[in-house]
């Protein structure tokens, strides 16, 4: 608490009475360090009513550090971005961070950090965390380790041994900084061990690097992600849309051979998650218009969604081939950004979830 409390500037105050009992209060300026008005001085003095902190004389039923989450609260509400931003589109392809902590002020003090950068969800013990873990799929978990019921330590071991989740990098951050925790913390799976009070930039940091490591396993897997034939839940499905393609354009010597670009450059660009219509329509020489109306006419599909197809079919040869990779390394190898959008979107095409249809591709 006292850790928490120097954080933001501020003291922890401790008066032991008479009785044996013990009384806590947690003191916070009332403005930002370094924002002072020219009367902080004479609040330097005044009564604890004057600065919205309870005095621990004041016995007015209210838990001061409740008191200093409203507070840090209302700030980090004023500068959350608004409802209008893309953070709120809950399908998009963007990094999902969870942040596990039975304080909540913790979890709002990492929530300020991290967003708008990244989609940050909050839990608030070990088994709500496990469970919104194998929900959301998120792309990083960051989490305490003293927590009840479901510790860190046990819910690390229970990410890591379940086949859905077990790519997912865990940071432990947490205030038991003994050189026996951080050895436990990384012996049940950690990829990094933080210790309170933290650093932003070194959290922001070490976040950046566990997802930047999974991002370059894509030029790893370039070759693999577009080698090999169909996987066999969408050959049926390929055939029919080069039938349908047959059928709905006029047999012209100009049909094959845009096709043929068209696959060409996504197949050299699978990879890529920066690639889309515009980069597809420069391949083919049309503009994006263009492109649009030709491929709803040979495919019945737009650019978008011939794209994300073409990533999923070879995220399942991969499934398939590789049983050495996670579902993690397979999404950010066929282009995806974030393994929860690549996992939902692989159910919606293949009806099963990755790990499933792995499961199913080896029993065959």
């Amino acid at each position: 608490m006292d850790e928490l409390a120097t954080l933001h500037e501020g003291a922890l105050q401790i008066d032991p009475a008479a009785d044996g009992t013990v009384r806590y209060a947690v003191r916070l300026p009332r403005c930002p360090p370094g924002r002072e008005g020219p009367t902080s001085d004479a609040n330097a003095g005044a009564s604890s009513s004057d600065t919205g902190i309870a005095a621990p004389d004041d016995d007015l039923g209210q838990d001061p550090l409740a008191l200093s989450r409203e507070a840090l609260a209302g700030r980090a509400d004023a500068s959350a971005p608004a409802p209008e931003a893309p953070a709120a589109s809950p399908d998009e392809d963007r990094t999902i961070v969870l942040v596990i902590d039975d304080n909540s002020v913790v979890c709002t003090l990492v929530r300020t950090h991290l967003e708008p950068e990244y989609r940050v969800e909050e839990a608030h013990d070990g088994a709500e965390g496990y469970t919104l873990a194998r929900t959301l799929l998120p792309d990083l978990v960051i989490s305490d380790v003293m927590m009840p019921e479901v510790d860190g330590f046990e819910l690390c071991r229970k990410i890591k041994q379940d086949p859905d989740i077990d790519h997912v990098p865990v940071v432990f951050l947490t205030a038991r900084a003994d050189l026996e925790d951080k050895v436990e913390g990384l012996d049940v799976g950690a990829d990094a061990y933080l210790t309170k009070p933290f650093e932003p930039e070194a959290l922001i940091a070490r976040i950046e690097n566990l997802i930047a490591t999974r991002r370059t396993l894509r030029e790893s897997f370039q070759d693999a992600g577009t080698a090999g034939g169909e996987s066999r839940h969408s050959s049926d499905e390929a055939g029919n849309g080069a039938e349908k393609a047959k059928e709905a354009l006029p047999p012209t010597a100009e049909a094959a051979p845009l096709r043929d670009r068209i696959e060409e450059a996504i197949a050299e660009r699978l990879t890529d998650p920066d690639f889309g219509v515009s980069e597809l329509a420069a391949a083919t020489a049309l503009s994006a218009s263009q492109l649009r109306r030709r491929m709803k006419a040979m495919y019945d599909r737009t650019p978008v969604q011939l794209i994300r197809h073409r990533r999923l079919e070879a995220g399942a040869r991969l499934l398939q081939e590789r049983a050495d990779v996670t579902i993690g390394e397979v999404a950010y190898a066929v282009g995806f950004n974030s393994q929860s959008y690549f996992s939902r979107s692989f159910r919606e095409a293949f009806g099963v979830p990755p790990s499933q249809y792995r499961g199913e591709g080896a029993a065959a």
